[in-house]
């Protein structure tokens, strides 16, 4: 079955990247919380976490739940 250009790119986006890799082992592990992330993960800014998250919920593969607590909190699954 021959693979589209929307799905080739997703995969080569993420899979080339080393820091969406290891996102998503670290939500694997259970770490959810931006800023547990952030910790989690040797040698990544803030920026880069922020724009693979981003990247990672525009592509369907993690989602996004933000609550409506003081302070605000926000996991990703």
């Amino acid at each position: 079955m021959p693979t589209t250009p929307k799905v080739a790119r997703m995969v080569e986006d993420i899979v080339g990247c080393k820091w969406s890799l290891a996102v998503l082992g670290a939500v694997r592990r259970g770490v959810h919380r931006p800023g547990a992330l952030e910790h989690s993960i040797d040698g990544v800014s803030k920026k880069v976490l922020n724009e693979r998250l981003a990247k990672l919920v525009r592509f369907g593969i993690l989602d996004k739940h933000s609550y409506a607590e003081l302070p605000p909190r926000v996991e990703y699954v």
